[in-house]
């Protein structure tokens, strides 16, 4: 058996093992997210340390009307000035107006100049929206993100989680769950950052957020880093490490 193909065996081995690593997680009820007074900025590590995920814990506890709306607005910066930043909402029930469709709750990011809004609200699935058959052109190396996704190539991204004070309806309920992943240059990360897209090889995360339950890359046609298979990442000369993979320590969260 050759080096690389011991190297994609050891790697299906591990992530067969059903276990997800233990990304730093926060929720809006917790003062390092969240200040009424100002805003936190919460920095993103290396490797296993460069993802975090946001919750909504009690948000949802919200069957009487509060006196103030709810808003968190926190930053995410990386560890290198180089480096940038993928936010993927993997789940999102929110509520919005169904008239004027316009948001009564919301998700926003935005780049910390102020520019290019994204607001989201209503139903999102990122299994559901991110599929290959959203993907125009699977290839390509300017895939936009889809629409659960943003990307802020400079490393700081503001991002404001907002509930109208107005309680909710019989029926109605809100959650969510986001991810944040800092993403490097693949030409000088290629051992333990891999990309996304076989062929779209400019922007690489950590080796390990690949097939660990969560989606990190926003592009359609790679739902979990699924769609990567390790032989097709090898051939576009990204070396796949068992001692990479194996020096991290996988647990159920």
């Amino acid at each position: 058996m050759t080096t690389v193909n011991l190297n994609i065996l050891l790697l299906f081995l591990v992530f067969s093992m059903n276990a997800v690593l233990s990304y730093k997680s926060m929720h809006v009820e917790s003062g390092e997210l969240c200040s009424p007074i100002t805003k936190r900025k919460i920095k993103l590590g290396k490797h296993e340390d460069s993802a975090l995920l946001v919750s909504q814990k009690r948000l949802d506890d919200h069957s009487l009307k509060w006196k103030v709306d709810f808003k968190c607005t926190f930053e995410i910066d990386v560890s290198s000035h180089s480096d940038g930043v993928f936010a993927v909402i993997q789940k999102l029930i929110l509520r919005k107006n169904e008239t004027t469709n316009e948001c009564i709750d919301y998700i926003q990011f935005k780049r910390d100049d102020g520019s290019n809004i994204s607001r989201h609200c209503g139903y999102l699935n990122a299994e559901l929206s991110m599929g290959k058959h959203f993907a125009p052109y699977p290839f390509s190396s300017d895939l936009a993100p889809t629409g659960n996704s943003y990307i802020d190539p400079k490393g700081k991204l503001i991002a404001t989680i907002f509930v109208s004070r107005e309680p909710l309806l019989e029926g109605e309920e809100t959650d969510f769950l986001l991810v944040f992943t800092s993403y490097k240059s693949c030409m000088w990360n290629k051992q333990d950052y891999l990309p996304c897209l076989p062929h779209q090889t400019d922007k690489c995360i950590y080796v390990g957020f690949f097939h660990d339950g969560y989606v990190n890359c926003p592009y359609p046609g790679c739902v979990d880093e699924n769609e990567c298979s390790p032989e097709k990442l090898s051939e576009s000369g990204f070396k796949i490490l068992p001692t990479m993979i194996l020096k991290n320590q996988f647990r159920r969260i």
